[in-house]
C-alpha cells in the first residue's frame, strides 16, 4: 500500500495509457497489486493534519481554522467543536522579532530564502498557516488577525492585495509547507498498528524532494 498526499488521480479517468506517466505508474500497482491510497483534501482539513502540523511546529498556540468546515457538512456536526477545516490562525507561545521569525520559518522549512509580499512587521505574536497553496485564504487570513500569513504558491494579485492592504504574506512554497506532516502521518500509521498488535512497517519513501530542487539552467 503506498499512501500519498496529492492524490495520483485528480479526475476521473475514462482509460488508463500506458504509454503515459499516469498510467505507467497505474499499470505497475496493478500488476503488483498494490493499493495506492490519496489523503489530500480530507488532510489538509484533518485535526492533526496538514495545518496543524505546520501551526505546532512553528510555535503557535490554540490555533483554529481559518475556514471551519460547515455545521451543514456531514463531516462535523460543529466545526468550531471539531478543529477542522482549512488553514490555522493563532498566537505565538512568545512575540518574535522580524529576524527571529523568519529564521525560525527558514530552518523548519529548510529554505535559504522566503518570498514575501507586504512589510513583515518588527515584532510578531499572531500568525496564520495554510499548507500547500493558500492564496484564497489571505483576506480569512487578514481579517482573523493575523499579522503574518505563511503560505505556498501566492498569486500575484493576492501578493499584490496584501501590500496594498498593509498586510505580510510568505510564501514558503507549495512543498515545504506540506511535506512536514509526512514524519507525522508516518509515525500515526505506525502507532495504530501498534496499538492493533499489528506488526506492519511503515516507511517513509526514501526519495523525497520537490521539483525545485532540479538542476536549474541558464540560457
Amino acid at each position: 500500500c503506498i499512501i500519498t498526499h496529492h492524490p495520483l488521480i485528480f479526475n476521473p479517468l475514462k482509460a488508463i495509457y500506458t504509454n503515459q506517466p499516469l498510467g505507467r505508474f497505474l499499470r505497475l500497482a496493478l500488476k503488483n497489486e498494490i493499493s495506492v491510497i490519496g489523503c489530500h483534501t480530507n488532510l489538509d482539513q484533518a485535526v492533526g493534519g496538514v495545518n496543524d502540523v505546520l501551526a505546532n511546529n512553528l510555535g503557535m498556540m490554540e490555533s483554529k481554522p481559518l475556514a471551519p468546515i460547515g455545521k451543514d457538512q456531514d463531516t462535523a456536526e460543529s466545526s468550531e467543536v471539531s478543529g477542522a477545516g482549512f488553514g490555522r490562525v493563532g498566537s505565538l507561545a512568545e512575540t518574535l522579532t522580524r529576524k527571529a521569525f523568519i529564521e525560525r520559518l527558514c530552518a523548519f522549512f529548510n529554505l535559504p530564502v522566503l518570498r514575501v509580499a507586504g512589510q513583515i512587521p518588527e515584532e510578531i505574536s499572531t500568525v496564520a498557516v495554510c499548507g500547500g497553496s493558500g492564496s484564497d485564504l489571505a483576506e480569512a487570513a487578514f481579517a482573523g488577525g493575523a499579522q503574518v500569513y505563511v503560505t505556498g504558491e501566492v498569486k500575484h494579485s493576492t501578493a499584490r492585495w496584501a501590500e496594498a492592504s498593509d498586510f505580510s504574506i510568505i510564501d514558503a512554497g507549495h512543498f515545504a509547507t506540506e511535506n512536514p506532516v509526512v514524519e507525522s502521518l508516518v509515525k500515526r500509521i505506525a502507532d495504530v498498528f501498534t496499538e492493533q498488535g499489528v506488526d506492519v512497517p511503515v516507511q517513509r519513501s526514501e526519495e523525497h524532494t520537490s521539483e525545485l530542487q532540479s538542476p536549474m539552467y541558464l540560457v
